[in-house]
């Protein structure tokens, strides 16, 4: 990493550069192109010159990246800013927050969140996710279905009141069913060609 690269990996290097660029400015390119092509960029980076014209290419195209939705990870960030030799880049690839959306500050400030050591005990088991699921119960000693008992009855009687209540509505419209339509008539209702399906005459 310190010792200038070779003409030949510069060579290569220059031509996985092109490839980028072209489709990243080819209408044609389908979406998530950008995306896709991160990780050949990422290795490009480390055989272009060593002088500031190049760098500071290679620090936009990282931020076009990012700015994508893609997250470098820490570890890359450090390598590359020792790569450039500038460690601004561990907060914003580009100086002045340039083309830095917001989004992108509220992923990356959740992800550092995440990845961060714990200071202390809270923290460790929110990070872990055992402070969520520390109370989630298993067992099978009985349900963890709510039951709807009240004061002085159960679910029983909740069933007859709703049984009474069905028996009382028979009777809101005629004789044998609640509409008048002799539904609740037995056959002979049927049997005399009621219906629009009744016997043939």
């Amino acid at each position: 990493m310190k010792t200038e690269p070779s003409a030949e990996l510069q060579e290569i290097a220059y031509k996985s550069c092109q490839l980028f660029e072209a489709m990243e400015y080819w209408p044609g390119s389908p979406p998530g192109t950008v995306l896709a092509c991160q990780a050949s960029l990422g290795i490009a980076c480390l055989f272009l010159p060593r002088d500031d014209h190049h760098s500071m290419w290679a620090r936009r195209k990282l931020a076009v990246i990012e700015s994508h939705g893609y997250i470098y990870p820490y570890t890359f960030r450090t390598k590359m800013a020792d790569l450039f030799r500038d460690r601004s880049c561990m907060h914003w690839w580009l100086p002045n927050d340039e083309n830095y959306p917001p989004i992108v500050r509220s992923i990356r400030k959740f992800v550092e969140g995440r990845t961060a050591p714990a200071k202390d005990v809270p923290t460790e088991d929110l990070r872990d996710m055992k402070a969520i699921f520390s109370s989630l119960n298993l067992g099978d000693e009985q349900s963890s279905a709510p039951q709807a008992v009240g004061k002085g009855r159960g679910p029983s009687n909740d069933v007859a009141v709703a049984s009474d209540g069905s028996r009382n509505l028979q009777h809101i419209g005629g004789e044998g069913d609640g509409y008048g339509y002799g539904f609740d008539d037995n056959q002979s209702y049927w049997d005399q060609g009621g219906g629009s399906y009744g016997p043939p005459k």
